[in-house]
């Protein structure tokens, strides 16, 4: 009986776990976004827009090295890896980059956008908050980490609580008034403080103009 346990068990959370594992180091991670990156302003911004797959804190670091004028970082995603979060959030924390959402940061991206010194939101922006997933793991035992990344952030308790226990199938949009509050945007923007960002990966000065237009 406790072979037959042990091996149901492996069925059901090692199996899909290694599975997992294996679309991510070889096959690019497909379920999840790609994701672009580019400079702006002069060097002195840069934007990530897609999805948080596996090495895109690696290659952001890249840029960051490239570029070190940079000061800001405008967060365009639907979420994807939590460990490539927190990847981003000590890497934003290390430079002292301050982190601007002008279109919506969803999922694992909330923990990249936690990182900034500064943190600053466009009005009609979202933010999205839900526990993190992984196949074959337990949605709760992401729940320390998210939490440890939003308390380092500064965000209230009460936040944190809300933010880790709503379902992966589920997303928390705080509203602005929720979110200055609890610490985890510093201030509310009209946008023309920095450069044009939100319109996804396939950048072009025509969606730019539609951006600015409406």
């Amino acid at each position: 009986e406790f072979r037959r346990v042990l091996f149901r068990s492996a069925l059901r959370e090692v199996l899909p776990q290694i599975s997992e594992a294996y679309r991510i180091a070889f096959q690019g991670d497909p379920d999840i976004p790609p994701f672009s990156m580019r400079v702006m302003r002069d060097g002195t911004e840069a934007e990530i827009a897609g999805g948080l797959k596996y090495g895109v804190a690696d290659d952001f670091r890249k840029i960051l090295n490239a570029s070190r004028q940079i000061r800001v970082v405008h967060l365009d995603s639907v979420g994807g890896r939590l460990g490539e979060g927190r990847k981003l959030f000590d890497l934003f924390q290390e430079r002292g980059l301050n982190t601007y959402v002008s279109s919506r940061c969803l999922s694992a991206c909330t923990l990249a956008f936690a990182g900034g010194r500064e943190r600053y939101l466009l009005n009609g922006a979202v933010l999205g908050f839900h526990r993190g997933a992984f196949a074959g793991v337990r949605e709760e035992a992401f729940d320390n980490e998210q939490a440890s990344v939003f308390r380092k952030a500064g965000f209230s308790a009460s936040f944190i609580q809300a933010a880790v226990a709503t379902p992966n199938k589920d997303m928390w949009r705080p509203t602005v008034a929720e979110l200055l509050t609890a610490g985890v945007v510093t201030k509310v923007v009209k946008g023309d403080e920095f450069a044009i960002s939100g319109v996804g990966t396939d950048f072009t000065y025509e969606k730019a103009s539609d951006a600015v237009l409406n």
